[in-house]
């Protein structure tokens, strides 16, 4: 019998990078020039804490138990990715291009891909070879509000995304140089 495999944990606080990346040519072969393009925004360090991150769930269903057996088995039903609410910083008086308005500005309503980097400080620069995961996503409206919080107040923005990958399975993938 083969031993048993301890992984060891990987620590992932401050080390979540989330980049929307508007086109990408082959979402299983994404370039490192697709991913840090002008157009292409990190936004790791402008969204909340209590932003959603995208989600799957697969369901289950049983079979029919056959009349000769005791036993029923089940099968892999549909699989659904989520997406949820992000809430980001932003300067409601700044101007549109302001650095503090990056994130307003680059994350308008649209599509889009949502590439996420987990495992590696946020402040590791993207580089070939690093593994991802892409999702086709679609923005949606983008709705500023004060948001509370135990040190006070300050102004966001609220916005839904949804994730409209339509491939089977949805993989990690390696950076191409």
């Amino acid at each position: 019998m083969a031993a048993p495999i301890t992984p060891p944990p990987v620590d992932t606080y401050a080390a979540i990078n989330r980049i929307l990346v508007r086109t990408i040519a082959d979402v299983t072969e994404p370039t490192l020039a697709e991913l840090t393009a002008l157009t292409a925004l990190d936004y790791s360090n402008c969204i909340l804490e209590d932003s959603a991150l995208p989600t799957m769930e697969e369901s289950t269903f049983e079979y029919a138990r056959r009349w000769g057996r005791r036993n029923q088995t089940q099968g892999r039903g549909t699989v659904k990715y989520q997406g949820g609410t992000l809430r980001y910083a932003y300067d409601p008086q700044g101007d549109i291009d302001d650095a503090a308005n990056k994130a307003y500005k680059l994350l308008s309503p649209g599509r889009g891909f949502d590439v996420q980097r987990i495992g590696l400080p946020t402040e590791v620069a993207l580089a070939a070879d690093q593994w991802v995961r892409v999702l086709e996503i679609e923005l949606g409206e983008q709705w500023e509000m004060p948001s509370s919080t135990d040190q006070g107040q300050q102004a966001v923005i609220m916005q839904n995304f949804y994730v409209v990958d339509e491939r089977d399975s949805i993989e990690r993938v390696q950076i191409l140089a």
